[in-house]
C-alpha cells in the first residue's frame, strides 16, 4: 500500500502531499492534499476533514487532533456528507442529521473544531469539489488543506471534477 500511495503522490501536479500517520488500534493513514498554493508567509491555515463518519469512532477524533496538531491549525472543519459518492450507507445507519450532532458533541470543548454542515445543505450526492470551492470562497486568504483516509486517495483520480479539488485545496 505504501508504494501504491507514494506512487500516487508523485502522480499529483501542484500543490503538496504528504503522509500522516494517527495512531489508534490499527495505524490510521491520511493524505494530506495542500489545496492553495501560498507564499512562504501562511496567515492562517483551516482542515477539511469530510466523510460518512458512519459510525464515528475513536480513530476519527484521533485523526483530527493528529492533524490539528502538526500543522498548526487555526481551524478544523469536520463535515459529514449528506450522501457518499464512494460507497454505500448500510441501512439503519445513523440518518445525516444524527451524525452530525454526533460529530458536534464529539468536537465539544475543542474551540480549533468546527462541525459543518454545508454538505447535508445541499441536496444529492456530497461531492467534494463543490465543497471546496464554496469553503475557498468563505475563506479567501486560508490555505486549505483536505485531509481524506487512504483508501479514498488511492482512488482520488475517479473523484468527480478532482482537478477543481486540487485548483481550490
Amino acid at each position: 500500500t505504501n508504494d501504491a500511495v507514494a506512487a500516487r503522490i508523485a502522480d499529483l501536479e501542484g500543490g503538496v502531499a504528504g503522509m500522516l500517520t494517527a495512531s489508534g488500534q490499527a495505524a490510521n493513514f491520511f493524505a494530506v492534499f495542500n489545496i492553495a498554493g501560498c507564499g512562504d508567509h501562511i496567515v492562517a491555515s483551516s482542515a477539511i476533514y469530510g466523510g460518512s463518519f458512519n459510525p464515528l469512532h475513536v480513530g476519527h477524533l484521533r485523526a483530527a487532533n493528529f492533524a490539528k496538531k502538526a500543522f498548526a491549525l487555526d481551524k478544523l472543519l469536520l463535515i459529514p456528507d449528506r450522501i457518499a459518492p464512494h460507497k454505500e450507507i448500510p441501512s439503519g445507519s445513523p440518518a445525516p442529521e444524527q451524525r452530525l450532532q454526533m460529530l458536534r458533541i464529539a468536537a465539544s470543548g475543542q474551540p480549533e473544531m468546527e462541525v459543518s454542515d454545508i454538505e447535508l445543505k445541499r441536496e444529492g450526492p456530497s461531492y467534494s469539489y463543490l465543497t471546496v470551492e464554496a469553503l475557498k470562497e468563505q475563506y479567501p486568504e486560508d490555505q486549505l488543506i483536505l485531509l481524506m483516509g487512504t483508501d479514498m486517495f488511492l482512488s482520488f483520480h475517479t473523484w468527480k471534477n478532482p482537478e477543481r479539488i486540487t485548483r481550490n485545496a
